[in-house]
């Protein structure tokens, strides 16, 4: 569900980002992954400051749950790691439209 808060352990490095597997969710046939560009590229003034924020590869973040697409298989979930969306990301549910906090 959006606004969720989440385990994730990061699988590896993208120039856009990372790609990670939520915690407990290991075989729900799903993709995740956190678009650091799109979270951060607008607070650092190099990529290689960008580079610096990415979580190190194998480690365990806390994350929360941006964005679900389900428009086919497999589902892929966008997670964010900025600190003010894991203190109270609100955002829409894709079934109902409800706010998620």
């Amino acid at each position: 569900m959006p606004g969720q808060r989440v385990q994730a352990k990061i699988l590896s490095h993208h120039p856009w980002g990372a790609v990670v597997q939520i915690v407990g969710f290991e075989n729900a046939g799903l993709s995740a992954s956190i678009d650091m560009i799109q979270q951060f590229s607008r607070t650092t003034s190099s990529y290689d400051e960008l580079l610096a924020l990415f979580p190190p590869i194998g480690s365990q973040i806390d994350a929360v749950i941006e964005q679900i697409h389900r428009w086919r298989p497999p589902v892929s979930v966008r997670l964010s790691i900025r600190p003010d969306d894991l203190e109270s990301l609100a955002w829409r549910c894709d079934f109902c439209g409800e706010r998620s906090r």
